[in-house]
C-alpha cells in the first residue's frame, strides 16, 4: 500500500506532528491519525496541514522583533553613556 506524510496540527492540543496518509483503494485515502501528544484521534474533517514556510515566517518575524529591541537598547545606552 502506498503512503505519504503530511505535517498536521492536532485540533485538541495544537501539537504539530507528522502523520502518514494511507492510499487506500478503491476511492478514499485514509486521513485518520492518533495524536502522539494527547492520544486524540484526528479525523478527516479535522485534518489541518501545517505549512512549514508559514512557521518559518512566524519564527523569523519574532527574531526581527527581538533584533529591533536589541538595536534600540544599544542606541539608548549609547545616548546614556554620552
Amino acid at each position: 500500500m502506498k503512503t505519504h506524510k503530511e505535517k498536521i496540527i492536532c485540533p485538541n492540543c495544537k501539537t504539530k506532528q507528522w502523520a502518514i496518509v494511507e492510499h487506500t483503494l478503491p476511492w478514499y485515502w485514509n486521513y485518520t491519525h492518533k495524536c502522539k501528544n494527547c492520544d486524540y484521534v484526528i479525523m478527516e474533517s479535522e485534518w489541518e496541514q501545517v505549512d512549514d514556510v508559514q512557521d518559518a515566517k512566524k519564527e523569523a518575524g519574532f527574531l526581527v522583533i527581538i533584533l529591533a529591541i536589541f538595536i534600540v537598547l544599544i542606541i539608548l545606552l549609547s545616548f546614556i553613556n554620552n
